[in-house]
Formats: structure tokens, C-alpha cells, sequence
């Protein structure tokens, strides 16, 4: 009976560590698998950031307590000439960035996220909805000791989504061009793309509430597998977007 009793309370902890935060292993993407993560956090605070390394860049990494004077840990990187001085705040309302400072330059660099992938050639990479309409998997790079984002052609979406309203899909940008296809309210659709950068739509709408364009273009999909550009206005939190419901501004 000692035996069984053993036999099942081991089992049951094996069951907890695979389930808790605590012992389960991070899901890396594959370019990133063999980084090693550093936590970075303010005290106290209940949110912390997690920096991603490559195996590169361990040996001249430095984690740096916080001190009276600065209540947030840092990591300090030593990468070729450059030296990268790394410490996250979580905002004033769940806003958490990543503050980078290059060779002790005056200006710091901001990235929005919770999680920050270095490559060995200093590469920047992150993933975040926070404060914007959708999650954009961005890459930047060092510029004059300031961190740029790098260009791409478009943003991967890659989500299903339900329709708040009728959808036109056109095979061009900005509703021009020949319709593929119309959706009525409550289809299912999936966004595969988005336009990079800001709306290049002549429109006349109405400003957001930061003096932004609320109309995004992306590339979206039926369920037969149709494929079309369409024109969306941002919702907001619980508020659908039109006629992209899933499409909603998440922050202040």
C-alpha cells in the first residue's frame, strides 16, 4: 500500500511541475530555441520582462541589481563596440516596454512587449498587441546608437476573425479595383497580412482619439480560400471593428 502511495504522489508532482509556470520550459520559436532568458522587473511590480540572448552574447552579460537610486534590475550586454545597457517597465496601465541605452547615449531607445529576442548581430526582435490594433512581430537594428525598426514588406496577422458588418473584399488597396467577394455580418474569414506602415488611403474619415486614421487595409481569406484586400475602421476594446470585428485598439 506504501508502495502504491508512493507510485501516485510521484506521479501527482510530476503532473505539477509539468503544468506549473514555475517548471514548465519556455515555447521559443524555432529561430530562438537555444537563447538563454534573463528577467528583468522593478520591485515590487508584478509585471517583469524577459530578455532572450543568443548564446553569443552570455559571456559579456551582466545582470545588474537594483539600487536605491533605480528600483529595476538591468542587464548590461558587451556586443563588438557597443554596449547595451537593457531594463523593462510594465507602464503606468499594463504598457510594459523593454528601455534600451547604447554606449550611454542621452537619447534611450522604447520597444513595446513583454519579451525581447538579441541576436549575435545585435538584432532586435519583438511581438506585442499592446497599444495597437493587432500583434506585429517587428525586427530592429542599431542606427547611430538609437534602435530602428527594419522594414518589411508587410505584418504577418495570421488570425481568424468574425465580420461586425458586411465585408467587400477588392484585389486592390483603399476599396478600388474589382470585388472578389462580399461577406455578410458574423462570417468567418482569416487575416493572413497587413499593410505595413501608416493607411495610404484617400479617405475622408474622422480622426481617432490620438489624431490617427482608424482605417487599416489587410489582406484577408474566406473559408473557400478567396483572397481579397480589405478596408477596416479600428474598434476599440469590447467595441468591434468595422467590418473587421477582431481588429480593436488594446490600451489607453
Amino acid at each position: 500500500m506504501k508502495a502504491v502511495n508512493k507510485f501516485w504522489m510521484a506521479f501527482y508532482i510530476l503532473i505539477v511541475m509539468g503544468t506549473s509556470p514555475i517548471f514548465a520550459a519556455d515555447k521559443l520559436p524555432t529561430s530562438f530555441k537555444h537563447y538563454k532568458s534573463y528577467v528583468i522587473r522593478k520591485t515590487n511590480d508584478h509585471m517583469q520582462g524577459k530578455v532572450y540572448l543568443a548564446p553569443e552574447l552570455l559571456k559579456n552579460t551582466v545582470k545588474i541589481k537594483p539600487t536605491n537610486e533605480d528600483e529595476s534590475s538591468k542587464i548590461r550586454i558587451t556586443a563588438g563596440d557597443d554596449v547595451l545597457n537593457i531594463s523593462f517597465d510594465s507602464g503606468a496601465s499594463d504598457d510594459p516596454s523593454f528601455t534600451i541605452q547604447i554606449n550611454q547615449a542621452r537619447e534611450t531607445s522604447s520597444l513595446v512587449g513583454e519579451t525581447l529576442y538579441i541576436s549575435a548581430g545585435k538584432k532586435f526582435y519583438t511581438k506585442s498587441g499592446s497599444n495597437n490594433y493587432y500583434v506585429q512581430p517587428k525586427k530592429f537594428h542599431i542606427v547611430n546608437n538609437k534602435i530602428i525598426e527594419m522594414q518589411q514588406p508587410f505584418y504577418l496577422v495570421n488570425q481568424d476573425c468574425k465580420t461586425s458588418t458586411t465585408l467587400v473584399m477588392y484585389t486592390k488597396k483603399c476599396g478600388e479595383a474589382q470585388k472578389v467577394a462580399v461577406l455578410p455580418a458574423n462570417a468567418q474569414v482569416k487575416i493572413l497580412l497587413a499593410e505595413y506602415g501608416d493607411n495610404t488611403c484617400k479617405t475622408s474619415a474622422p480622426l481617432d482619439n490620438e489624431g490617427k486614421n482608424p482605417n487599416m487595409n489587410f489582406l484577408v481569406a474566406t473559408p473557400f480560400g478567396l483572397v481579397g484586400w480589405v478596408s477596416t475602421r479600428g474598434g476599440y476594446l469590447q467595441t468591434a471593428g468595422k467590418p473587421l470585428g477582431c481588429i480593436r485598439y488594446i490600451g489607453d
